[in-house]
């Protein structure tokens, strides 16, 4: 999907998947964002949103105790268990800065948890999205 905005949103917006072009010209931006394998496409542009980014690492983000206990508790394989790497994107709005760690924080544990019990998060990024009240 190609969005076509005013300038002033570069940089300031999210979508489904991930940004793969980006084209600047004539006060205008354009962004290209692919994602395979999904149905429905969103997106979302607010100049004001503070954008940041992190990611979701099983390795450093799943406690082993953790892994260790649903492994058995599912009987699962270690291979079953196996969680992927994911991009997290997060669009505040600027009132809302102070609470970007507990947004990651809180979509680091659900990626570990719903993961382990229902499979690994199928896609490579992961956009957050604070709208703006009445939006």
């Amino acid at each position: 999907m190609t969005l076509d905005l005013p300038e002033r949103y570069r940089g300031h917006v999210g979508a489904t998947g991930h940004r793969v072009e980006e084209e600047v010209a004539d006060g205008r931006v354009r962004e290209r964002y692919v994602q395979e394998g999904v149905h429905d496409f969103a997106w979302t542009a607010d100049p004001r949103y503070r954008v940041y980014e992190e990611s979701f690492d099983p390795d450093r983000d799943v406690p082993p105790e953790l892994r260790r206990e649903l492994v058995d508790l599912l009987g699962l394989t270690p291979e079953e268990a196996r969680l992927r790497p994911v991009t997290l994107r997060l669009l505040l709005q600027p009132q809302h800065a102070p609470q970007a760690r507990a947004h990651f924080d809180a979509v680091k544990i659900g990626l570990a948890e719903l993961g382990l019990r229902l499979g690994a998060y199928p896609y490579p990024t992961l956009t957050l999205v604070d709208p703006a009240l009445g939006a």
